[in-house]
Order: structure tokens, then C-alpha cells, then sequence
């Protein structure tokens, strides 16, 4: 972070509204902030709202707490911390328990609640009678057989409990429940047993927080002739900030380069655009333009449908699957919004498991 115009690392708990913060790949945000500048960032988010894909943040949006940078760099001020923070209201709302809605426990409700109402007069009533039988009121309080007749009175009012009632429901719940047991199925309230009966349909959700989310290098695959050696420098180049992505990381690591080339341009990588790039000058030994990026958003050349299929056959066996072409040339000033060329020439795609 930066504070009084230096920079310093603290810990998360000293944050205070205001500060300014320093983001890069791998961060985990733990306040809520505001963008200021810097790269756009790729958020993972999947923490809140269960969305696997990354997220997109520029310039003045919000980023909350328990959200994952997954590429870019930027600079942020922080909005709220500690309780006030979006995640620990949330965590607080997740912490509240409330129990699940069963129709046989609210009919078992219902009927427990007229008993009840019902017993109070009856309750008297066996109770007179009990009395009477025993002599009177005065008679059985003066003798001693109020007691004979307060038992009797009890035994009759606990034979109108209908507690085998509340005995069978909870026995025929905790049986569905060893059932699903036996299919490895954990059932946290009996009442759960119920609600599952009642499912036609059940949806399932994996958003990628039962992995590690870490990337590694797998293979390099040749999909089309390109500049010998050009494309290790391009590699190189790209993994050399490993901070700008877990996948440039990946790169990085299978590709490390003590000093690599120096570039003449370079474009950063966009979900928008699905690709990066780098331009070295022409006297270097990887002279051109080198774009990384999707298959998809990358192979858009005549005559790529090779590799394209490749790369469809990567992706199809759960791959991350990139994409690395080259062009002789300088990509066009609007290249950002326009797109790419229509003619570069496919290199090489690179699986990131």
C-alpha cells in the first residue's frame, strides 16, 4: 500500500478508509475499494457470487472484499473495512441459522397448538372430576386423597399429548436419512429428508472453488512455420511479469529468461479482446508482432482451419488452450478496436492445464 507517499506492506487488519493500495496478480482483496488507475483488472469473484468466469474492472468501479485478482495491475483506495465490508455482512447473513421449511413440522405445529389450547379446559375438568371422586374439594384436601386424584388428573392429561405422533415423524425422518447416508448424501436437518422427496429437478453448480486454481505449463504444440526461435523469445517476454496473470506464470515458468528482448510495443491482455501482444524491432532475432491470446480471437487467418482444429481438439480434453501467431508487420494503430489483421499466420498453441 502507500501511505504518506511511500510505499509499505501492512497487514490487512491496519487498513483504514482512505489508504491507497497497490494490486497486482494473486491478490485477495480483504476491504472494499475503489479503482483509481492503473491496467484493467481480471477479478475472480466466485467467492460472492458464485460466478466462475473473471470479471472485468476498470477505472471507478468497486472492487469487494474476498475478491481474487487474477490479472492486471491497478491502484485503489479503500472504501470500507472490517464489518462494514461487503463480505462480512455477508458472512454474518450466511452465520444466521433459520430452519428449513418443512409442511409435515408446520402441520405438526398446527396440530400441537390446538391440543394445547384444548387441554387447559379439559385440564380443570379431569381435575374437578378427580376431586369429586375422592370426596369433594374440602373432603380431599382435608383427608389427604388430593393426591391419588392430582396423579389420576396428570395421567390423563399426558394421555392426550399425542407425543407417539412427534415420535413416528422423527423416526420415519431419521430412516430417509441413514438411506441417503448409505449414498453418501449428508443430510444436516431431518427435515431435509422432506424437502429432498419434493425435488424433480437438481441443479448442480461448480464455480472452481473445489480446485487449487493453479495453472501449469503442459505442452507446446506446432500448428504452422514460424520465425526459428521467435517464438521462445515471444514466450519468454510474455512470461516475464509473472504478476500480470496466473497464466503468464505458467509461461514464466516454463519459459524463464534472465533479461528478455526488449519490445518496441506492446498491447495488454483484455477479456474484451481475448489476446495480448508484443512488437520487436526489426533487427531482433524475433522480429514482428506476437499475439497470445484465444484460438478463437487469435487464429482468424485464411487458410488456419489446421489450426484450429487443433486447438479445438486441445480444449476438448479440459485444456486452458492459447493461441500464439505472428505478423511480419506492426499491428495497426485502431487494432484495439478493430481487431487483429486477417493474415497473420498461426504459430504455436500452448495447453495450460
Amino acid at each position: 500500500m502507500v501511505r504518506n507517499g511511500a510505499r509499505e506492506t501492512i497487514s490487512s487488519e491496519e487498513l483504514v478508509p482512505d489508504d491507497i493500495v497497490v494490486l497486482s496478480a494473486g491478490d485477495q482483496v480483504t476491504a472494499d475499494l475503489l479503482i483509481l488507475g492503473g491496467s484493467p483488472l481480471e477479478v475472480d469473484e466466485s467467492l460472492l457470487t458464485g460466478e466462475s468466469e473473471p470479471v472485468p474492472k476498470t477505472v471507478g468501479a468497486v472492487l469487494l472484499s474476498g475478491s481474487l485478482i487474477l490479472g492486471g495491475n491497478a491502484r485503489a483506495s479503500v472504501l470500507r473495512v472490517g464489518p462494514e465490508t461487503f463480505a462480512y455482512r455477508l458472512a454474518a447473513e450466511a452465520r444466521r441459522f433459520s430452519l428449513v421449511t418443512s409442511e409435515i413440522r408446520r402441520g405438526l405445529e398446527k396440530v400441537f397448538t390446538v391440543i394445547t389450547w384444548l387441554l387447559l379446559p379439559t385440564a380443570l375438568l379431569l381435575t374437578n372430576a378427580q376431586m369429586q371422586d375422592q370426596g369433594g374439594w374440602a373432603g380431599a384436601m382435608g383427608s389427604g386423597r388430593w393426591i391419588p386424584a392430582a396423579v389420576g388428573a396428570i395421567a390423563g392429561i399426558m394421555a392426550m399429548i399425542p407425543l407417539g405422533l412427534l415420535l413416528m415423524t422423527s423416526v420415519a425422518f431419521a430412516v430417509g436419512g441413514l438411506r441417503l447416508a448409505r449414498q453418501q448424501v449428508l443430510i444436516q436437518e431431518l427435515a431435509a429428508v422432506e424437502v429432498l422427496a419434493r425435488v424433480d429437478v437438481l441443479c448442480l453448480d461448480k464455480t472452481g472453488t473445489l480446485s487449487s486454481g493453479s495453472i501449469v505449463f503442459d505442452a507446446l504444440h506446432d500448428a504452422a512455420p514460424v520465425p526459428a526461435g521467435g517464438w521462445r523469445a515471444a514466450l519468454e517476454w510474455f512470461g516475464a511479469n509473472a504478476e500480470a496473470s496466473s497464466t503468464a506464470a505458467a509461461i514464466g515458468a516454463a519459459f524463464p529468461a534472465p533479461r528478455p528482448h526488449r519490445e518496441q510495443a506492446s498491447v495488454p491482455f483484455s477479456s474484451a479482446r481475448k489476446w495480448s501482444s508484443v512488437t520487436f524491432a526489426p533487427e531482433s532475432p524475433a522480429a514482428g508482432t506476437w499475439v497470445l491470446g484465444a484460438p478463437d480471437a487469435v487464429l482468424g487467418a485464411p487458410g488456419s482451419a489446421n489450426a484450429h482444429s487443433k486447438a479445438a481438439a486441445l480444449a476438448a480434453t479440459g485444456l486452458r488452450t492459447l493461441a500464439l501467431a505472428h505478423l511480419p508487420a506492426p499491428l495497426p494503430p485502431d487494432a484495439t478496436e478493430t481487431g487483429l489483421p486477417a493474415e497473420p499466420g498461426a504459430g504455436y498453441a500452448a495447453d495450460l492445464p
